[in-house]
């Protein structure tokens, strides 16, 4: 009864998604106080209704539509962290809490080490990557480096010009006077650039989808996806991804015909 007052009151300020996710948590922790340390006698989220959501598909872009979408965005000023979320597949938080530091343009390679989020009542806060696979390193094209050399050289001068004014946070996308950008409202600016563009059903998210899609439907290894995404088993990327990995049905039914006839 408790555990049903808490979904019914959750579901009051969050998503059924969010709640349904919360309560398997809940309900595998409970199983182990019955099964494995015997403090309960019967598992009480077993016997609550779970919210019941609709699994959103992802949108990937095709190598045409991103380039018709990177050209429509040219010139914004979120375009810097769309062109670099496709040519990586990182999440949104993780692009606006990258900081210079983490960067290496000479290298070419760039550090997830943490991810930007606002609180209510607390204002900007950083948070580790959700796993340690999360914490990873990122190759870079040399075309997200040229971008990032130019980004790195308007801020200088934006700090020289804004003197004081200037918000130094370190970070690689930030407003014109240093602030962070906030996540939420970065999230509606790029929903209105996405319908400008023709694309009102593209999320954000959907940046990463289209990385990783793109390198597989390419001939990438699953593992060297795995890795880029920050995905703790290959088998993760390989269970939202198996679609865009070309070949696979047909190579599975050669070779169960050879198995058969001996070929």
């Amino acid at each position: 009864m408790h555990i049903q007052n808490y979904i019914n009151e959750k579901l009051d300020k969050l998503s059924p998604r969010t709640v349904a996710y919360s309560i398997s948590i809940l309900r595998q922790a409970l199983k182990h106080a019955v099964v494995r340390w015997r403090l309960i006698p019967l598992n009480p989220a077993d016997a609550v209704q779970t919210p019941s959501y609709k699994r959103v598909k992802f949108r990937a872009l095709s190598a045409e539509e991103v380039e018709q979408f990177l050209g429509a965005t040219e010139g914004h000023q979120a375009y810097a962290v769309i062109y670099t979320a496709l040519y990586t597949g990182m999440r949104r938080g993780e692009l606006l809490g990258l900081r210079w530091e983490d960067v290496d343009l000479t290298k070419g390679v760039l550090n997830v080490r943490q991810q930007l989020q606002r609180i209510a009542g607390k204002g900007y806060i950083t948070k580790a990557p959700k796993t340690e696979a999360g914490t990873r390193e990122v190759a870079l094209p040399s075309s997200v480096v040229a971008l990032l050399r130019r980004l790195k050289k308007e801020q200088a001068e934006a700090r020289l010009r804004l003197g004081p004014a200037w918000c130094e946070n370190g970070l690689v996308f930030c407003l014109e006077d240093g602030r962070p950008l906030d996540p939420s409202n970065f999230s509606r600016r790029f929903h209105q650039l996405a319908v400008d563009a023709g694309f009102p059903d593209l999320r954000f998210h959907d940046l990463r989808h289209t990385h990783a899609s793109l390198m597989l439907a390419a001939g990438e290894k699953i593992t060297v996806v795995q890795e880029r995404l920050g995905h703790e088993k290959p088998t993760t990327t390989a269970a939202i991804y198996a679609h865009a990995i070309p070949g696979r049905q047909r190579e599975a039914a050669d070779r169960f015909e050879e198995m058969l006839q001996g070929k």
